[in-house]
């Protein structure tokens, strides 16, 4: 009789799945998506969360690339739903069916609800901070005058057009709340406040805060969210509050005997660093809300962060130094070069290089001209003449008054809130406003890895703005992850050691997910028929990878089980 031996790798798809199937997505997702007559196979919930699995375990969103995938893990995959996977139910057809039912705003408004109030009850997560943002993802699609792929503001490539991305996340995870997807030309300034009353809706929690940067700061998104019995904290921008009222209040402050309240944070290794300083007045606001005049009070934070002064200051006088260079030697010859001939050329040069710095009128220009009379003798049929030859050397000195006022206002910023000082003092408003990294992080993850989203090469727009919501649940899953880890590791009062191979002895109290599945790798699952009989053989798990299953409060049965396959 013929021996054969298959080999699948298992790897970390038991514990993406678990954690899948814990937020009850294939449940959440079948009541919202109504199937066609003709779908058989695995349902669009179960379907979804195999793809979603494929997505973090591979760092790979391509719809072309999962049906071969799910053939290779057929076995694992069918143990895991405890159902047959045929490899037919990833065809790029259903998964595109799939990205069709999550456009339909209503569809994945009811997910969204449901995903959201799943994960707050088993994670028993207590919602009070939640930050909102935009972020655009450049894309090489076919520009449509009424697609989502537009030309705009991109930071990543301006010369592609791209999409925009509204986001709402939950503190102090990330949690995504809400996402859509808008046209890359759209401004960000009205996206807030219906990610807000997605939020509300979501939630149906009142007193939340909600954090942005300075484009959420118009007065008809703060009167929104104070009308309806919530809090915001933003920068204000310098069009509601101009530099020379900054610059009023900055010398007002330091010609006063008030002391300044200092602000400091605690780092990992145990340095306490101030930080910051700041002070702060009250003012009364007047704004629309649902159409009816409000009328309420707000703190205005006026706070010097010093590493910002700094790194202001270095910049400016990076900048100083070198405008006064190249002014010295703008009149210098050389190969290729056409040196300013008078003194109107001089300055118009020097005008273009203080505008270009944004150094106007901090540097004082002045020339020193020099004029040398030549007698030229008669040649030929050129007569006699005399030349006067000029030799101009300009010299930029430092307005000291010009340069002391910048100075002066350098690492100064404004926030307004109107959560009550008692709440929410000055110093928390800083450390709290200073955590803004966590929704750029989820940005990263969503356009780098894992996710991937950057470059997008999808071309139809309901297929961009579903693969961007499956993304999302990518991520509500690594954040999942993440929490439960983190929790445990914080309960038990531990540390993880070895999460990363180059440094086997490093210690985290907040391992990253992705870090927590690379524990999975190599793990195998080889079914060998020798001599007619069948034989399941399974690798077995390390020490870490059980401590990362119990972290999880998952049983070593999901992976132990793939070897009673028969």
């Amino acid at each position: 009789m013929k021996n054969s031996t298959i080999s699948e790798r298992v790897d970390d798809i038991p514990v993406i799945i678990s954690t899948l199937l814990g937020m009850k997505l294939p449940q959440i997702i079948d009541e919202n998506c109504k199937k066609h007559g003709n779908w058989s196979g695995l349902s669009i919930g179960e379907t979804s969360t195999i793809w979603i699995a494929h997505i973090i375990s591979t760092t790979n969103h391509r719809l072309i690339h999962v049906q071969n995938w799910a053939e290779t893990h057929l076995n694992t995959l069918s143990l895991m739903l405890g159902k047959p996977v045929r490899k037919y139910d990833f065809t790029d057809d259903r998964l595109a069916i799939i990205l069709e039912k999550f456009h339909d705003s209503v569809v994945w408004n009811a997910i969204e609800q449901g995903l959201n109030q799943e994960i707050i009850r088993v994670y028993d997560i207590k919602p009070t901070t939640v930050r909102i943002d935009c972020t655009t993802v450049s894309s090489h699609a076919i520009v449509d005058d009424n697609g989502l792929v537009q030309f705009g503001k991109s930071k990543e490539r301006p010369d592609l057009p791209a999409i925009k991305i509204p986001l709402a996340t939950l503190d102090p995870f990330g949690l995504p709340l809400h996402i859509s997807t808008i046209s890359g030309n759209r401004a960000d300034d009205p996206q807030y406040l219906p990610l807000i009353q997605k939020v509300r809706e979501s939630l149906k929690i009142l007193g939340l805060l909600y954090i942005g940067d300075k484009k959420m700061c118009a007065t008809a998104t703060r009167a929104d969210i104070a009308g309806h019995g919530d809090y915001y904290l933003c920068p204000l921008s310098e069009t509601l509050y101009p530099a020379s009222r900054l610059a009023e209040n900055v010398r007002n402050i330091q010609n006063s005997e008030i002391n300044l309240i200092p602000v400091s944070r605690k780092y990992a290794n145990g340095e306490e660093k101030i930080i910051a300083h700041g002070f702060e007045v009250s003012d009364v606001v007047t704004g629309l809300c649902d159409g009816k005049e409000l009328t309420w009070t707000e703190r205005r934070v006026i706070i010097n962060s010093v590493s910002f002064a700094t790194s202001q200051k270095e910049s400016l006088d990076t900048r100083i130094q070198k405008a006064t260079n190249e002014i010295y030697h703008l009149t210098d010859r050389g190969r290729g070069k056409k040196p300013p001939k008078t003194l109107d050329d001089c300055n118009a040069k020097v005008a273009e290089i203080l505008e270009n710095r944004h150094l106007t009128d901090l540097l004082i220009v002045t020339y020193d001209v020099h004029e040398e009379v030549k007698d030229i003798r008669e040649y030929r049929d050129n007569p006699a003449r005399t030349e006067i030859k000029q030799t101009i050397k300009c010299h930029a000195a430092l307005n000291q008054e010009v340069y002391d006022e910048i100075c002066m206002l350098h690492g100064w910023r404004v926030y307004v809130t109107n959560k009550p000082q008692e709440e929410f003092p000055l110093e928390q408003v800083v450390l709290v406003y200073r955590n803004q990294y966590i929704i750029e992080d989820v940005f990263h993850r969503l356009k780098g890895k894992p996710l991937s989203l950057y470059p997008m090469d999808l071309n139809r727009d309901d297929h961009i703005d579903g693969l961007v919501k499956i993304l999302s649940i990518a991520l509500r899953g690594l954040i999942c992850i993440e929490t439960k880890v983190h929790d445990s590791l914080k309960k038990k009062q531990e540390k993880f050691t070895g999460i990363y191979a180059y440094s086997p002895k490093h210690t985290t109290e907040r391992p990253r997910a992705e870090r927590l599945l690379e524990i999975f790798n190599d793990i195998t699952l080889t079914i060998a028929m020798i001599d007619g009989k069948t034989r399941v053989l399974l690798t077995k798990l390390t020490d870490k990878q059980l401590k990362v299953l119990s972290l999880l409060d998952l049983k070593e049965s999901i992976y132990s089980k793939l070897a009673d396959i028969l």
